[in-house]
């Protein structure tokens, strides 16, 4: 009886001992739950790189008219050039955002042999919805569809007769169109983020009184862009 009772006294201690550890220690380990990351954000991006815009080579504009019937001497950025421009958008979650965004289109001149000059510039401006999908840690493909307004002014010079004064002709060519884009993107950080995209807009191929033939666009550009995290 007597070696019961210590059996039963030594084992109450041990546990009242391990009761006490666990209370000094301020209980069991706790470890965190990883918190999933934050996509939602208002978000800003520049980007600079080269637009397509096939001005001479489009046998249906203006400038591809008069450069089949040989009444161009010269000409600078007839087919494209160095582009820029910039988006706003507010991402709704990991797939899906809301931007919109503007493109400049490099200024394209002619000169024909009357002697004359003829010019034309202009720009895009979009809004489109992003869908992205993650590939690899920080990285994800994005495809865009959206509508866009492309504005074209040109002006055409032309000497007179006496050589002393010129006369001056403008137009506009004005039209909605949709927009299709493609890239992909890779974050920095959870704010910062560089991306590379294609971008296609359709010309505008139907001329009239109010608007001239314009050639498609495609557009290959570098992003870099900030997220304001909500």
């Amino acid at each position: 009886m007597l070696i019961k009772k210590l059996i039963t006294f030594a084992t109450a201690g041990v546990a009242g001992f391990g009761v006490a550890s666990i209370a000094v220690a301020g209980g069991p380990d706790y470890v965190p739950v990883p918190s999933s990351p934050n996509y939602t954000g208002i978000y800003i991006e520049g980007n600079a790189g080269y637009v397509y815009h096939p001005w001479s080579s489009d046998a249906t504009t203006v400038p591809g008219i008069l450069k089949d019937f040989a009444l161009i001497s010269s000409s600078s950025k007839g087919d494209g050039g160095s582009t820029f421009g910039g988006d706003l958008g507010y991402q709704f979650n990991q797939n899906l955002a809301l931007e919109g965004g503007w493109f400049y289109l490099p200024k394209a001149a002619f000169t024909t042999v009357d002697p004359g000059t003829f010019t034309i510039k202009g720009g895009v401006a979009y809004t489109a919805l992003k869908g992205m999908a993650p590939v690899y840690e920080n990285a994800c493909v994005f495809g865009k569809l959206g509508v866009s307004y492309t504005y074209n002014w040109s002006s055409i010079a032309l000497a007179s007769s006496d050589l002393n004064s010129t006369t001056n002709v403008s137009s506009c060519s004005n039209y909605w169109n949709p927009l299709f884009a493609a890239g992909m993107q890779y974050y920095l950080s959870p704010n910062w983020s560089v991306s590379a995209q294609y971008t296609f807009v359709p010309g505008y191929r139907n001329a009239s009184s109010d608007r001239f033939v314009t050639p498609v666009a495609h557009l290959v550009t570098i992003d870099i862009g900030y997220k304001f995290l909500i």
